[in-house]
């Protein structure tokens, strides 16, 4: 295929909000390819890019001129073809992760991320009643600003701030003091855009750019532009959306026979990495924990107390610091997979006594995406669950799955709420507080769940909101022995008993007051998903410099023609066979530290 040469060209917009016509549709803001000296493949025209808002701040050396142009709403929406949904195809390498606290890489990575907060923050100094009063104050003197955030809001925040800032750059707008029907152009192109640029999310929701403007303006006391994204008419605006808007996707649960067959997996596997996969992946069901939680567990608190394994998490998606967990030792089944794993987790920490998260990789902690191609191709191996059946589920599945069988044994609603770590609404707050063991109502319901099972209890799947309940076959003979309610042993162990565990299997951690889920999420970070939350991965990265969309690269197999460039030796992930053309850049340092987007496609940082 030939390589394709573009011209970009920009004509300053005319319109405003004082010389539109009322009966004008209003302007789409847009880059579109002006020559094309090569087809595509197949004669299929490339439609065309609505990059409002991920246009990149281009540097002196960059080649590519990019100007504000006016485009044509298409007649109908151009179809989009549905992502593939990865699925690992082997076993994880068992090299051992890097070593380090990935605390201390959050860390780092939010204060990296403020400072660039601070640099874009200089555009609306003027206008800013706060960065006016610290004056003389240097970038790293000004982060303690944002550093109230993850660095995964920090990074939605950054983009999106970005995004309206090339918006007012290209239109002539005055960022910190911007008129209603502005920032209405602004979110009329972002909604356009979600609707009909090219790939999935392209440009984003216009709801999650608002939320991080929202935060801008509310850290820099940008009074004229808080009080517009704050009034009634951009509530309006995005209220009237509701009507169009889907109902919100379910995490399924697990069937009850694929769990007892993933128990099994965890104890007798082929491999062991599989083993240690597969059992990291049960201590999040049965625990309740997100991925994100998996990802944030301090190894050496876990220890084994009275027939369960505990543990702790330093930090979560509802509060920065941590709560406790604990899941029963015997599982569904009652087998001895806890056992196991927990003595794999031992000389995980032995080898690497910093490591602060469960599942890892060579470079260090495992990216969401990977986890989740590596846990359907676990289902699909172990399982009696087909490949088709196995894409339904995604890590999350993990979590609702308890919560869905507690609910339907009705289970009291003080033990769902430990077991899926959330704040009791109706209890005060100190009796959270002081009730001084956020474990125990969790095993209470994980025990009820187990008995009810040996017991010949098979639980139902909802659908859509339980409109339809879909029965499960019984796992029959996977359970190691059936049991009459009540034969198990009692959980209602003290402290003096803990104490005298064996401490020589697992490593012990003194945790005083547990104040879990204490600390309720401020609105400003609503638009934080945890699930997606990008966790610390190791580049390259190769960025596309007109787009501002940056991908995983891969490297390229030898090649005679190949030329010694760096840029010949990496390809994108998504596509690894097409050449890199000038608008390409290999990039060592992570591109989302300067509010670029990532690629949202299977192999690259999105997986469906």
């Amino acid at each position: 295929m030939q390589r394709q040469s573009l011209t970009l060209e920009v004509r300053p917009s005319p319109y405003s909000s004082a010389n539109r016509g009322g009966d004008r549709p209003r302007p789409i803001v847009g880059v579109i390819a002006v020559s094309c000296t090569a087809e595509r493949g197949i004669d299929r025209p490339r439609p065309i890019t609505r990059a409002i808002g991920s246009l990149p701040v281009l540097s002196p050396c960059t080649n590519v001129e990019i100007k504000p142009v006016l485009v044509a709403q298409p007649a109908s929406k151009p179809t989009v073809s549905r992502p593939r949904v990865r699925i690992a195809s082997a076993a994880p390498c068992m090299t051992p992760a890097r070593a380090g606290s990935m605390a201390e890489r959050e860390a780092a990575q939010r204060q990296e991320l403020a400072v660039s907060l601070v640099h874009m923050a200089e555009v609306v100094r003027d206008d800013s009643s706060v960065l006016q009063s610290l004056e003389g104050f240097d970038a790293n003197g000004l982060a303690f600003l944002f550093k109230d955030r993850a660095p995964s809001t920090l990074k939605k925040h950054l983009s999106g701030w970005r995004r309206w800032l090339i918006f007012c750059r290209a239109s002539g707008v005055q960022a910190g003091r911007p008129s209603c029907p502005d920032v209405l152009d602004f979110l009329e192109a972002l909604a356009e855009g979600a609707s009909s640029d090219r790939g999935a999310r392209r440009s984003g929701a216009a709801r999650g750019v608002i939320y991080a403007l929202r935060f801008i303006a509310h850290k820099l006391l940008l009074e004229a532009l808080d009080g517009i994204l704050r009034g009634p008419v951009v509530i309006s605006w995005l209220s009237a959306q509701k009507w169009q808007r889907r109902a919100p996707s379910e995490a399924l649960p697990l069937p009850l026979f694929a769990v007892c067959e993933l128990e099994q997996a965890a104890l007798i596997g082929e491999e062991a990495a599989d083993r240690f996969l597969v059992g990291c992946f049960l201590v999040m069901l049965w625990a309740g924990l997100r991925f994100s939680d998996a990802q944030r567990i301090d190894l050496s608190s876990i220890l084994r107390a009275g027939g369960s394994l505990r543990g702790w998490c330093w930090r979560s998606k509802t509060c920065p610091t941590g709560f406790a967990w604990g899941c029963q030792l015997a599982g569904a089944t009652g087998n001895d997979w806890a056992q196991q794993l927990g003595e794999a987790l031992l000389d995980v920490h032995t080898e690497s006594p910093d490591r602060d998260f469960l599942l890892g990789y060579e470079k260090g902690p495992m990216p969401y995406s990977t986890a989740l191609a590596h846990f359907r191709r676990c289902l699909v191996k172990y399982t009696s669950l087909t490949v088709e059946d196995a894409r339904k589920f995604t890590l999350h599945s993990l979590k609702t799955t308890l919560l869905t069988w507690g609910l339907q044994l009705q289970v009291g609603v003080e033990e769902r709420a430990a077991q899926g770590h959330h704040r009791l609404r109706n209890s005060s707050g100190c009796v959270e507080k002081y009730r001084r063991d956020d474990v125990l109502p969790a095993l209470r319901c994980q025990r009820s769940v187990i008995k009810a099972v040996r017991a010949g209890w098979v639980p139902c799947t909802a659908l859509a909101r339980g409109i339809v309940a879909v029965p499960e076959k019984d796992p029959g003979a996977l359970l190691v022995q059936r049991c009459e309610p009540g034969e198990m042993e009692s959980d209602t162990e003290t402290e003096d008993e803990d104490d005298g565990s064996d401490a020589s299997s697992m490593l012990a951690a003194d945790c005083d007051e547990l104040d879990t889920d204490s600390v309720q999420s401020d609105a400003l970070s609503a638009a934080s998903d945890a699930e997606n939350e990008v966790l610390l991965e190791a580049g390259p990265w190769i960025l596309n410099l007109v787009s501002g969309w940056y991908h995983r690269a891969v490297r390229r197999e030898p090649s005679t023609r190949a030329a010694a460039s760096e840029e010949a030796q990496y390809g994108k992930a998504c596509r690894p066979g097409g050449e890199l053309g000038d608008r390409y850049e290999v990039r060592t340092k992570d591109p989302g530290m300067e509010g670029f987007s990532p690629c949202h496609h299977s192999a690259c940082f999105g997986c469906v």
